[in-house]
């Protein structure tokens, strides 16, 4: 298939100028690539100690210095008195997406002039026969598409009449599960409100009986009082029962037979010391 050629990306990190301050070029993604070399151009070499470094980062966010097993030689420190220009390249062989070149500068007036790049080499036409295959498959396939077997796209297809009918039987018996489930719902309601009649009645009855009097001194004397609140006039009538705290008010059912062990005149104040309205 011919030979294997070499694509070769320049990646600007220190920009050719004059330097006598230190600075952080600028970051350069190096995923993907086989080979990342760093290459640093010297021009002119004035004054000032001139250090390299290389950073890398995994986000292009946070820097750690390259470590030197993951530099394929050294760095160069340009000191006053190197007057020739050169070229040095410095192969990276780390993992992080992205790398960065870095100069730190001291004693320098005048500064040197200087550029850093980050050179990404990418194998090309190596799968320029598999690209044609695939062209080639793709191609094919489209075809396919547009002119393949109607016969056999009909008979994986599922009629429309069929998915028709599956959707209505699906949508017909959700309905029903809709249905059963309001009426398991309205039937629990009910059995709940015949439930609490029937409490809310035994409620009542208990507090229409009487207790038993006894024979000692102090229940004659309860019963004496209300006897005495009764003939007094008492309007509304609590009675304390298993059931709790129950007022009646005239015109009640029970009102004309209950005896009162409350006496009130109005209904706020029952509800005040804690009674209820009798249901009846």
């Amino acid at each position: 298939m011919g030979k294997k050629a070499k694509k070769v990306d320049a990646m600007v990190s220190l920009p050719m100028t004059t330097r006598a301050h230190s600075e952080a070029g600028r970051a350069v993604e190096v995923k993907g690539y086989l080979t990342k070399i760093i290459e640093i151009n010297i021009s002119d070499i004035g004054d000032g100690v001139h250090t390299f470094e290389v950073q890398e980062s995994k986000d292009g966010q946070e820097w750690i210095s390259v470590p030197p097993d993951k530099l394929d030689g050294p760095l160069p420190v340009i000191y006053p008195g190197h007057h020739e220009s050169k070229t040095i390249h410095v192969k990276y062989k780390g993992s992080k997406a992205y790398i960065r070149v870095v100069v730190y500068i001291d004693q320098a007036h005048y500064g040197s002039v200087y550029e850093a790049k980050v050179l990404l080499e990418k194998k090309v036409g190596a799968g320029l026969g598999c690209l044609m295959i695939a062209g080639i498959i793709l191609l094919l396939g489209s075809c396919v598409a547009v002119f393949g077997d109607t016969d056999t796209k009909k008979s994986q297809d599922p009629p429309k009449q069929t998915v028709q009918q599956n959707d209505d039987q699906k949508e017909e018996k959700n309905k029903e599960d809709e249905k059963k489930k309001q009426a398991e719902e309205k039937e629990r309601k009910e059995e709940e409100q015949k439930k609490k009649e029937t409490e809310d009645k035994k409620s009542e009855n208990s507090s229409d009986h009487k207790k038993p009097s006894s024979t000692k001194p102090q229940n004659n004397t309860q019963s004496s009082d209300s006897d005495n609140k009764q003939s007094s006039g008492c309007r509304i009538k609590g009675n304390i029962g298993s059931n709790g705290k129950i007022y009646h008010v005239p015109g009640g059912k029970y009102y004309a037979r209950t005896k009162a062990e409350e006496c009130f005149d109005t209904e706020a104040e029952a509800r005040a010391a804690g009674f209820r309205p009798s249901k009846r």
